[in-house]
């Protein structure tokens, strides 16, 4: 049996930490999501407007990212299929960035080919749903069970 004078942390300082740390992954997956929006938005621009000012891009990309963070909010508890239309672009383009900026480079690396590329895709997709879902999930809680 070990006494609070052997263990690193004891268990009251963890549970008090653990707001803490909620809000500050909260915050790091908000950021990601923002900077993974913005990101896409100047890729659209590069291929379809590159006359665009690079601000606007930033600055719609930035809009885009608030506006779908409050219809996940707002729909979080009222309609499971709202809720999924307004993740579903949120955790794409997290997957797409991150799949772009990380993944590829690493699955590359690992196993060069296509099998690479698929895993990087698969990975990214998984990654971009929970850093898209987490962090609604961490500040408000778990979903109450709603119908469709």
């Amino acid at each position: 049996m070990t006494t609070r004078s052997q263990t690193l942390l004891g268990r009251k300082t963890l549970d008090e930490a653990r707001p803490i740390g909620a809000a500050i992954l909260s915050g790091v997956a908000f950021i990601i999501s923002i900077a993974t929006t913005v990101a896409c938005v100047i890729d659209v621009r590069d291929i379809a407007r590159p006359d665009v000012s690079i601000i606007y891009a930033v600055l719609i990309g930035f809009i885009i990212a608030i506006g779908l963070t409050a219809a996940q909010i707002l729909t979080s508890d009222v309609t499971t299929i709202g809720y999924l239309i307004a993740l579903a672009p949120d955790a794409i383009m997290t997957a797409l960035q991150l799949r772009e900026w990380l993944l590829t480079p690493l699955f590359n690396a690992i196993m060069p080919g296509s099998s690479g590329v698929a895993i990087s895709w698969l990975v990214g997709l998984v990654v971009g749903i929970i850093s898209a879902y987490i962090p609604e999930r961490l500040i408000f809680g778990k979903r109450k069970l709603i119908k469709v």
